[in-house]
C-alpha cells in the first residue's frame, strides 16, 4: 500500500493544451508539470513596444466605464486617447477630462466615427483601438514572437467564418482593393497598429476612397455595424500589398488556436449599432427599429398613409 501511495505522488500531471496559445503567465497558473500541444509566445515588453489605447466614444460619455476600471486591470497601455464627436458639449468634455487615471489621458474631437482608425493622433509607435461599449479585460494578454513581432489572431475569409455575414463580407471585399489575394479577417480591437504604417495606410485610403459616409439606409438593409471605413482588415491588406506585412507581424488562426479578448463588451451590439448609425441615444432595440423605419422608403410611405388616416379621423370627429 505504501509503494502505491509513493507512485501516486511521483506521477507528473500533464495538461493538454492542444491548439492553444500560451504566455509564461499562463504556465505559472497551471499546476501541471508538462504542457502538451501549446504554442508558446512572449509577453509584452514596455522597452520594445510602447502602446497607446484609443477609445471611440459618442454623446453618452460611456467611456467613463473604461476610465474608472482600467487602473484595476493588468494592461500594456501607457497613454489613453478618447475620441469624441466634434460637437460634444463643453460640460461633457470637462467631465471626461476630469477622470482620474494613472495613464496619460487626452480627449480628441473627430467628425466621422467610422474613420476612427485614422482619426487618432498617436505619438507612440504602436496603438490599439476599442470603443466605449467595452472595458479593458482583467488581463490584456498580448502575444509576441521571439523576434518581438506582435502575434495577431485572424479569421479565414471563407464562407463559414466570413462571407456569410454582411459586415465581414464588406470588410473582406474592401480589403481586396488593396491586395486581391488577402484571405485574412482581423478585428479592429485585436490588432496592434503600427502608427507610422497606419498613417501611410490612411493617406492611401483617402486617395482611393475619400472620407465619404456610406448611405445610412444601405447600412440597415445590409445589417452593418456602422459605416465601413478603414479597418484592421484593410490595413493588413495594404501592408500585404506593400510586401511589408510580415516585417511587422506574425499571425495565428483563431478558429484553430482561439484568441483572448483584450476588451470586454458591457453593452449590446444593438446599442453600439445605434450609436454608430448617427449619434442616436442609448436605447438599443427600440431606437434601432425606429431608425430603420425612418429611413426606408416603404416605411416613409406607410407613415404618410397613417398621417392621412389620422387627419381624416380628426375631421370626422
Amino acid at each position: 500500500e505504501e509503494e502505491e501511495e509513493e507512485e501516486e505522488e511521483d506521477t507528473t500531471p500533464i495538461a493538454n493544451y492542444a491548439s492553444t496559445n500560451l504566455l509564461p503567465r499562463h504556465l505559472e497558473e497551471e499546476k501541471a508539470s508538462l504542457i502538451h500541444g501549446a504554442k508558446h509566445y512572449l509577453p509584452w515588453d514596455r522597452n520594445t513596444h510602447e502602446i497607446t489605447l484609443v477609445v471611440s466614444d459618442w454623446h453618452d460619455e460611456l467611456a467613463f466605464n473604461l476610465l474608472y476600471q482600467i487602473d484595476s486591470t493588468s494592461h500594456p497601455f501607457s497613454k489613453l486617447i478618447i475620441l469624441v464627436p466634434d460637437n460634444l458639449s463643453k460640460q461633457s468634455l470637462s467631465h471626461l477630462s476630469s477622470a482620474e487615471t494613472k495613464i496619460e489621458l487626452s480627449i480628441q474631437k473627430r467628425k466621422h466615427d467610422f474613420f476612427d482608425v485614422c482619426n487618432a493622433h498617436v505619438d507612440t509607435d504602436w496603438f490599439m483601438i476599442t470603443n466605449s461599449y467595452h472595458v479593458v479585460s482583467e488581463h490584456v494578454d498580448l502575444l509576441f514572437s521571439k523576434n518581438d513581432k506582435p502575434v495577431i489572431p485572424f479569421t479565414p475569409a471563407d464562407h463559414q467564418n466570413c462571407v456569410a455575414f454582411p459586415v465581414c463580407r464588406e470588410a473582406f471585399e474592401k480589403s481586396k482593393q488593396f491586395d486581391p489575394n488577402n484571405r485574412m479577417i482581423v478585428q479592429d480591437n485585436m490588432i496592434i497598429f503600427n502608427t507610422k504604417e497606419r498613417n501611410q495606410f490612411c493617406n492611401e485610403w483617402k486617395n482611393r476612397f475619400g472620407e465619404n459616409r456610406m448611405d445610412i439606409e444601405a447600412l440597415i438593409l445590409e445589417d452593418s455595424i456602422g459605416t465601413m471605413g478603414p479597418s484592421a482588415t484593410t490595413y493588413i491588406s495594404y501592408l500585404s500589398l506593400k510586401g511589408s506585412l510580415y516585417d511587422y507581424y506574425e499571425f495565428t488562426d483563431q478558429t484553430f488556436y482561439g484568441a483572448r479578448d483584450s476588451f470586454k463588451r458591457i453593452f449590446t451590439e444593438s446599442a453600439e449599432k445605434v450609436a454608430t448609425l448617427g449619434e442616436a441615444p442609448l436605447d438599443t432595440e427600440h431606437t434601432l427599429s425606429q431608425l430603420a423605419q425612418l429611413v426606408t422608403p416603404d416605411a416613409k410611405k406607410k407613415k404618410k398613409k397613417k398621417k392621412k388616416k389620422a387627419k381624416k379621423k380628426k375631421k370626422k370627429k
